[in-house]
């Protein structure tokens, strides 16, 4: 069932970094936050459309995520993210408050994130960057992470430590 499925991509994420001889804190943010496979499809699916800029059906596959598990605080923070990218602001700082609340069932790295975006999205700036700097120093293979960053320092006027970050 969803278990084995789950211990077997345990098992394989496991033997990748062993073979690149990369610890699990090196990047990886381990198991998903969610137990439901149906759950993270969709979130797959979702993260997907809001990379490619389709924002809206990305919000429509969080949201079925969110009904397949609503504890799925990466899927919520995604989310938030994504209702921000559509000017939903009070949707978007909503979303972040109920991922900060799952915080105790994700991983170090999924918290830095979480943290991050709540931060920005809440106008705190100096929080927001030492949670996005966090995320880089938990995930330092995740490019992910450091686009973030960097996204986050353009916006905020400093584009040398934007050129940096990107630069890593």
């Amino acid at each position: 069932g969803e278990d084995a499925l789950f211990g077997m991509i345990e098992e394989l994420g496991r033997d990748v970094r062993r073979g690149l001889g990369l610890s699990r804190r090196s990047g990886s943010s381990g198991k998903p936050s969610t137990e439901s496979v149906e759950a993270l499809r969709l979130y797959s699916e979702g993260a997907d459309l809001a990379h490619s800029g389709n924002e809206l059906e990305a919000a429509q596959r969080l949201e079925a995520a969110l009904d397949a598990d609503p504890h799925f605080a990466t899927a919520r923070a995604l989310l938030a993210e994504t209702y921000d990218n559509l000017g939903r602001d009070q949707e978007a700082i909503e979303a972040t408050e109920r991922a900060a609340a799952e915080l105790s069932r994700v991983s170090p790295v999924e918290a830095a994130r979480i943290r991050a975006v709540r931060a920005r999205l809440s106008e705190q700036p100096e929080a927001a960057l030492a949670a996005y700097e966090e995320w880089c120093a938990l995930a330092p293979n995740e490019p992910a992470a450091f686009l973030a960053l960097a996204t986050f320092q353009e916006d905020s006027g400093d584009l040398v430590g934007a050129l940096a970050s990107m630069l890593k």
